[in-house]
């Protein structure tokens, strides 16, 4: 029985590691955490909005932001929140809705 070159196997082994420990810090996209303040442009982005029409919307007060300074900022979890805010309900959840305040078993939800 031959035995294996020792400093081989260790190669062999780090080698291993190396390439282990270098394809967990290439995420995909989607695993990596987003960022969570965005500017006027991120978040434009972010809905597919262009900027001037972000800006109306601000300035009419139809979306959350912030300003710090003359900087529009937006917060990805309330957008994210203002997007699902205006969901359509599918004909079943409006049914279901719908005879939930007819029987009196509390406030409609959306």
């Amino acid at each position: 029985m031959t035995m294996d070159n020792p400093f081989e196997v260790i190669m062999n082994r780090l080698d291993k590691i190396e390439r282990l420990i270098t394809n967990n810090h290439q995420m995909p996209a989607a695993i990596v955490p987003e960022q969570q303040i965005l500017d006027i442009g991120q978040a434009a982005e972010f809905l597919r909005l262009s900027k001037p029409t972000l800006y109306k919307k601000t300035s009419g007060s139809e979306i959350p932001y912030f300003k710090r300074g003359r900087r529009v900022l937006f917060k990805r979890s309330e957008l994210l929140l203002w997007i699902e805010s205006s969901k359509v309900l599918t004909k079943s959840e409006a049914i279901d809705q719908a005879d939930r305040f007819l029987s009196g078993n509390g406030k409609s939800k959306k």
